[in-house]
């Protein structure tokens, strides 16, 4: 397994702001997957601190999708406005999406920031998408994890899943 971080975009000066992009391994800091909730796995949080499991962004998914302050125009599955920051995203076309309108964004609170993704040092996807590791190994694929996906053209967010070599964000949850 590959064990690195990146800087956003390559670029030390997006740290402040992004943090850094972590393969899962190092975010996990090694630890076993878990699907628990909470998971109970600290990895590069810290102290006091955990990354969610997949069954956590889930929780988080319906939790938004069933309070009607976070849909635009009673779209119930259109929550990633709610989740995203009110800048860094690159424009998209869709009406209901995270980077149109970006004053709108951000009703819970939550600032999420469109960091990207690095491979092998290729890093892609700065201002477009962020995809927050989970503490999950996909079932029946042992090189990927779950992520929580938010695109600056799409409405909703999704649980998606990514090869465990690729430096992704993670958000910290408090234990």
């Amino acid at each position: 397994m590959i064990n690195y971080r990146f800087a956003p975009n390559n670029n030390e000066e997006n740290v402040p702001e992004y943090g850094y992009l972590y393969s899962w391994s190092v975010a996990m800091n090694n630890a076993n997957s878990s699907n628990a909730n909470p998971s109970g796995v600290q990895g590069v949080c810290p102290n006091g601190w955990h990354l969610p499991s997949e069954a956590e962004w889930t929780q988080l998914i319906n939790y938004m999708e069933s309070q009607s302050i976070y849909h635009p125009d009673g779209h119930p599955d259109f929550i990633a406005k709610a989740l995203a920051a009110t800048w860094g995203w690159n424009e998209g076309y869709n009406t209901y999406a995270v980077g149109n309108n970006q004053s709108t964004n951000n009703a819970s609170g939550f600032s999420a920031l469109p960091a990207g993704e690095c491979n092998l040092g290729l890093c892609i996807g700065f201002g477009e998408h962020t995809c927050f590791w989970s503490s999950t190994t996909y079932p029946g694929l042992n090189d990927y994890a779950y992520f929580l996906n938010i695109q600056n053209l799409r409405e909703n967010a999704v649980l998606g899943n990514g090869n465990k070599t690729i430096a992704g964000p993670v958000r910290c949850v408090r234990n």
